[in-house]
């Protein structure tokens, strides 16, 4: 049976627990920091693991009212095979900075390494691109070199990095939140009015 990609057209608890499962990696990469009062230097190395990395996601009623306000946007995608979902993309249009926010993709264990991935990143750059987005942004943690992979082959590159976003404890030897961004190339088409209401507000 076909794998479809379709808007998602509404998020719940159920939904979030089946597909956001976690994930299990081999690697890290491993951030120094060296300072001195002429330098601050930074590096990431991907370092082999003595034992496998996994990581449990827990999801909470809270996450569920935060992205019942995001999918309402009509950006978010799902990947169904016949009724059941297989794999989510929940984004955000973020006005302020004209790009997209990828807060959450997950394909189900059991369906990865099929393309679907592919498929769902190729929908979302469109989505990106039918609403003048320059960017999509996402994050992830320095201990999921799966999808830091994944990202890096759909043409996502490390921008930034937070030592201490989770906990006070994040560096060294906890989880380090990445930071990853796609530049969209522009559709080569006229603006809608509706993005020149939303670019201009009453001018036009």
């Amino acid at each position: 049976m076909e794998i479809i990609i379709k808007t998602l057209p509404e998020i719940t608890l159920d939904i979030l627990k089946h597909v956001i499962t976690g994930y299990v990696s081999d690697k890290k990469y491993v951030v120094r920091r060296t300072e001195n009062q002429a330098s601050m230097i930074f590096s990431l190395e991907l370092t082999p693991l003595d034992t496998l990395y996994t990581k449990q996601y827990q999801v909470s009623e809270e996450d569920i009212k935060y992205y019942q306000s995001i999918v309402s946007d009509g950006i978010s995608l799902a990947a169904y095979h016949g009724d059941s979902i297989v794999g989510i993309a929940i984004a955000s249009l973020e006005e302020w900075n004209n790009s997209l926010r990828l807060h959450e993709f997950h394909i189900l264990d059991s369906y990865r390494r099929r393309g679907i991935g592919r498929q769902m990143m190729a929908r979302l750059v469109q989505n990106a691109q039918e609403h003048m987005c320059r960017i999509i942004v996402l994050e992830t943690q320095n201990t999921n070199s799966p999808a830091i992979c994944f990202y890096q082959q759909m043409g996502f590159q490390l921008e930034g990095f937070d030592l201490s976003l989770y906990s006070n404890d994040d560096y060294p030897d906890g989880e380090i939140a990445f930071f990853m961004k796609r530049r969209i190339k522009m559709l080569d088409k006229v603006p809608t009015e509706q993005y020149l209401r939303q670019l201009c507000g009453n001018l036009i």
